[in-house]
């Protein structure tokens, strides 16, 4: 292997490696309640299990509340 084809390699894992932390960071509760905290949560729907945002919408009612 060359070294830009490890250099690619390389840089296409740390890309996938920050989006994934992005994304986990969106779930940190940071004082005040958030929708995002419910992005895990599977639920069965029809027979068949879903995220919850695609069988409710959901909402929170104060900054304390989810």
């Amino acid at each position: 292997m060359d070294t830009k084809t490890i250099l690619n390699e390389a840089t296409g894992r740390m890309q996938k490696a920050i989006d994934h932390l992005e994304e986990e960071l969106l779930n940190v509760r940071a004082g005040k309640a958030s929708p995002n905290a419910l992005n895990g949560v599977m639920v069965d729907y029809f027979g068949s299990q879903v995220p919850v945002s695609g069988a409710a919408s959901v909402t929170v009612p104060d900054a304390k509340t989810i």
